[in-house]
């Protein structure tokens, strides 16, 4: 065999081996164990791999954080820490879609119904769409049944990313509790950059509180825009169903439950095109889990 030949088949071993580890679970190295006020946080990215969107593969990142028990707080908490993020660039597939409120009641100067038709929107939730397979591992699982997203708190807070990349929005999910109580927690997590281990999180309890959040993977832990805080405009306990909204233009971030306006903060820390998608958490149920029939964002006039 000559040296052209063996040089070729080698190409060809090596290739092969890169190919199939695509997509496979890509854990941090372990962490110091911590106390019992601490948790570890996870990130079930979706990845797209080529110039065409094709059916994504989830993959599992493993970081810490402090457990998210705060006590409710009317403080909003600005902060002005610039670390831009460079903004990728993408091509979205998705036509727009407009849809109707889930609400009985109008709600005035509710951001979905101002802004008209949504840029991109699921409500069927198919397998291997936008969100690729369902998937279970130590953190989160992910089925889909009767056109939903039913997402579990399999271990801490973990989050599921889906394929477009967007600045300055409305973003919207409406999602359905199962069994909870006290701090279970939902939400959506929005200006994720490519490295799939930061973003915005703003969230719901079960016990009626919302909050918003930038994870720092730097120093383990949540920054706090803001904190806990009780509201009665979200639909509190199990088996309930809610809208949350968030409002993301520049560095201004506005949070809604039901089309109604909670609570507002600043943040410049993440800026530009970031990916998209809901995470859950639990705190006194084991399994708590979601079902989510429908995610939306608007482009802002």
């Amino acid at each position: 065999m000559n040296a052209r030949i063996l040089t070729i088949i080698m190409i060809i071993l090596a290739s092969a081996i890169l190919l199939s580890g695509c997509g496979a679970p890509a854990p941090l190295p372990a962490t110091p164990t911590l106390s019992q006020d601490a948790v570890a946080t996870q990130v079930a990215a979706v990845l797209t791999s080529t110039s065409i969107v094709l059916p994504p593969s989830p993959i599992a990142v493993t970081a810490t954080a402090q457990l998210d028990v705060v006590q409710p707080t009317e403080e909003v908490l600005p902060t002005n820490t610039a670390v831009p993020t460079e903004a990728p660039t993408a091509t979205q597939t998705t036509a727009p879609s407009p849809t109707a409120a889930p609400t009985s009641t109008p709600v005035q100067n509710d951001p979905r119904s101002v802004l008209g038709g949504a840029a991109f929107t699921d409500k069927t939730f198919k397998e291997n769409s936008n969100w690729g397979k369902a998937w279970e591992n130590d953190y989160t699982k992910g089925e889909f049944i009767d056109n939903q997203l039913a997402l579990t708190s399999i271990g801490v807070d973990g989050w599921t990313l889906s394929w477009p990349k967007v600045d300055d929005m409305y973003i919207e999910m409406t999602a359905t509790t199962e069994t909870c109580s006290g701090a279970d927690r939902y939400g959506m997590i929005v200006r994720v950059p490519e490295s799939f281990d930061t973003g915005y999180l703003v969230g719901f309890t079960c016990d009626g509180r919302y909050s918003l959040r930038l994870w720092n993977p730097e120093e383990e832990q949540y920054q706090y825009l803001i904190q806990w805080t009780n509201s009665d405009k979200i639909n509190a306990g199990a088996n309930q169903t809610n809208r949350i909204g968030l409002w993301v233009e520049g560095d201004t971030f506005k949070v809604y439950a039901n089309g109604h306006l909670l609570g507002q903060a600043q943040d410049d820390e993440l800026e530009g095109e970031g990916r998209i998608g809901p995470w859950i958490g639990h705190d006194k149920t084991d399994n708590f889990t979601v079902n989510i029939s429908e995610i939306s964002y608007w482009d802002l006039p």
